[in-house]
């Protein structure tokens, strides 16, 4: 018993002695107070040896400074049919560099959770334990091959989040020929350094020095328009035996389109469905909502990442039979749907995330989504086949003034999508109170939505009644509100109209002694986000135009006059205008307050004037009205 204990602590022994392995002192950023986390190294080394395999490998070591950059201390690895994680181990190390945790490819978890019907993607990731606190380092190693086909390659991202700093980050393309690729920066000016292999090849190596954080701000651009990152791709290139060519989006488009070829067939069933349903359209508009209607009631979205699947549509028969299609197939099979009823449509790929292709540069990574071009001889529809939630004829905002890319059979045409202006993009309240001298009111209120502000609120008519009332009550700036009545008229229209009207009882006013204190605006928020004037570092984006005008009527109680009333205001600014205009008459106090916001985006100098313009709004809207009650 004595020798197995002894043997137990050496072993024991032996374990801590491997633990105390050092990470090598790294130097000191001058940006690291200001950093939720900092990239440490990072390098990549991609090797191309076909135009059917590479390898992949890859080493990270980052620090975590706060609990807010945990998130990056994380280890997540995508693979599909085409990429496998063939090798990995981790390290964790405290503040002072000293080993606390070994990590092997077992420990990591494997899911398959997605939220479609089949898919053969699988994604290995690892979280750092929560009881351990930051500051803290992380080192991953590890290896994935590419196989059966390279469409795209993994580009070079030296940040990922807000509020990281870079030490030194690499990445390093080995390609067995000259002319084999093609890049372009963003954001940076890196050239890459060429090298010929001793056994062939070239290796085209791209390197970035320290960079500095870049910070979150309110109206801000997104991440991913400040990060400097390379996107790499392939020139020539075949998938599951299908070659084609990134020479440009004309090529793309070319080869994306032979993936089209025969899956637009329908049975003599849904044939005779789709003449069914047109026999008594007098336009073709009509032939094609009608379609569309049809599509949204009888099938479903599901997301189908199976193989080149993740690129090539369901066959229409397929979807026709199941009822259920990913984008891809929902828009080829709307595709076949009118051409068997004589209209032709374009089978069209776009980004919800980028608003702009790079016209310079093809590359399959640019685009996530499948819609459907329907050119009428009078307008042009953009049909987005996976919701049936969304208008006839609505352009959403995830893909308004998107650049798209037709596919078409003489090859991709980029087009851009159509933006609504400001003054479409409408929300207006109307409300009627009747206040009572406790400070108590009752309200009638209409709320109309247009536009897209009808898609911002449109996800109420989902809810229960219940919710719908609840949410309603969360959103008036009152305590103790309570909905009694309500009724929500959605119109569907290509400039569609969300309708909510509703009755509540509200603790309205607030009553010192013979005099009551009342809001007068209950119904909106202002801009407390923009409060903060810290110095600025990034233009202001106002990614939105829109108008709100509100009118709202407050019927005094008996005996009560008005004692003070905010002074009426207008301010015309580069960022919109705002007016507030406020009246009493007959024992009634009319309050009628306007904005209008431009979208656009406006330069670091504009950001005290964006303040002032905000400011006034925001006071405006939480002023206050002081009624006295007479003897």
């Amino acid at each position: 018993m004595k020798k197995q204990r002894h043997s137990l602590f050496l072993i024991s022994g032996i374990v801590c002695s491997a633990l105390q392995a050092q990470l090598p002192v790294f130097r000191t950023l001058p940006f690291e107070k200001e950093s939720n986390s900092i990239i440490r190294n990072s390098e990549t080394n991609l090797e191309l040896v076909s135009e059917l395999v590479a390898n992949e490998k890859q080493t990270l070591i980052v620090s975590v400074q706060n609990k807010e950059g945990r998130e990056a201390a994380s280890f997540a690895c995508f693979c599909d049919q085409f990429s496998q994680l063939k090798q990995f181990s981790g390290e964790l190390y405290n503040a002072n560099g000293v080993l606390l945790q070994k990590f092997k490819k077992s420990d990591l978890t494997r899911t398959e959770f997605f939220e479609g019907l089949a898919s053969d993607n699988y994604t290995y990731f690892l979280n750092i334990p929560e009881h351990i606190r930051p500051p803290f380092t992380v080192k991953y190693t590890w290896e994935v091959k590419y196989q059966d086909g390279l469409v795209g390659l993994p580009g070079f991202f030296p940040q990922t989040k807000y509020s990281q700093s870079v030490d030194t980050a690499t990445y390093r393309l080995t390609v067995p020929a000259k002319g084999f690729f093609k890049y372009k920066a963003i954001n940076s000016s890196i050239v890459p350094t060429e090298s010929e292999g001793k056994k062939g090849g070239y290796t085209y190596t791209f390197a970035t020095g320290s960079l500095a954080p870049i910070e979150s701000e309110p109206y801000g651009l997104s991440l991913w328009a400040q990060i400097p990152h390379i996107f790499v791709t392939p020139i020539a290139f075949q998938m599951s035996g299908k070659r084609g060519s990134m020479e440009n989006w004309n090529t793309f488009g070319r080869w994306q389109n032979r993936l089209l070829e025969q899956r637009d067939i329908l049975p003599e069933k849904a044939k005779q469905k789709v003449h069914e349903l047109t026999g008594n359209c007098q336009t073709d508009r009509e032939k094609v909502k009608v379609l569309y209607d049809y599509l949204g009631k009888t099938t479903r979205y599901v997301s189908i990442q199976l193989g080149i699947g993740g690129l090539q549509p369901f066959m229409a028969q397929d979807v026709f039979s199941t009822g259920f299609g990913d984008c891809k197939g929902l828009s080829n099979y709307l595709k076949a749907l009118l051409q068997e009823a004589g209209i032709p449509s374009t089978y069209t790929e776009i980004s919800t995330n980028r608003a702009r292709l790079l016209s310079d540069f093809a590359s399959a990574n640019q685009m996530n989504h499948v819609i459907l071009q329907v050119p009428l001889p009078n307008d042009t529809l953009w049909l987005e086949c996976t919701n049936p939630q969304i208008p006839f004829g609505y352009v959403h905002s995830q893909i308004a003034d998107h650049d798209a890319l037709l596919i078409t059979p003489e090859g991709g045409v980029i087009k851009r999508l159509p933006q609504y202006s400001d003054s479409l993009n409408t929300e207006n309240f109307n409300a009627k109170i009747t206040l009572k001298e406790t400070g108590e009111a009752v309200a009638s209120v209409t709320r109309t939505s247009r536009v897209l502000q009808h898609e911002m609120q449109a996800f109420i008519t989902k809810l229960n009644e219940t919710k719908q009332k609840d949410g309603l009550r969360r959103e008036i700036k009152l305590p103790n509100a309570r909905i009694t009545t309500l009724d929500i008229k959605d119109i569907k229209e290509a400039t569609p109209e969300l309708r909510v009207t509703y009755s509540a009882e509200l603790g309205y006013g607030t009553k010192t002694g013979n005099r009551l204190f009342i809001p007068v605006n209950v119904f909106r928020n202002g801009f407390r986000e923009v409060s903060n004037r810290k110095p600025r570092k990034q233009p202001i984006y106002l990614s939105k135009g829109y108008i709100d005008c509100d009118t709202i009527s407050i019927q005094l109680p008996e005996k009560h006059t008005v004692e003070s009333l905010p002074k009426n205001t207008e301010i015309n600014s580069d960022f919109g205008h705002f007016r507030t205009n406020v009246t009493t008459q007959n024992n009634e106090i009319v309050i009628i307050q306007s904005l209008h916001i431009r979208k656009g985006v406006y330069p670091i100098d504009k950001f005290g004037d964006f303040c002032a313009f905000t400011d006034l709004i925001t006071k405006s809207y939480e002023n206050k009205i002081v009624l006295k009650k007479e003897p």
